[in-house]
C-alpha cells in the first residue's frame, strides 16, 4: 500500500503535464529513477510513522504547537 501511494504522489505531477516533449530526456530518466528508489524505500513510511507515533497530532495554532516549533 505505501509502494503504491509513493507511486501515485511521484507520477500525479507528471500526469498533469502528459506532453512529453516539455522535458528533456535526461529529466525523464532522473525522474523514473526517483520513482524507482521510491517505490524500494521505506523511508517515507518511516517517517509518517514517526510523525504519527512520536510527534502526534498539533492543531495549527495551539499552544502546543508553538512550543514543538519552539523546540524544531
Amino acid at each position: 500500500m505505501k509502494k503504491l501511494i509513493t507511486a501515485l504522489l511521484l507520477t500525479s505531477s507528471m500526469a498533469a503535464n502528459a506532453n512529453n516533449a516539455e522535458f528533456t530526456q535526461k529529466q525523464l530518466q532522473q525522474v523514473d529513477e526517483v520513482r524507482t528508489s521510491a517505490l524500494n524505500s521505506d523511508l517515507s513510511y518511516k517517517l509518517l510513522e514517526s510523525l504519527t507515533t512520536e510527534v502526534g497530532p498539533r492543531l495549527p495554532g495551539t499552544e502546543n504547537d508553538k512550543k514543538a516549533v519552539g523546540m524544531g
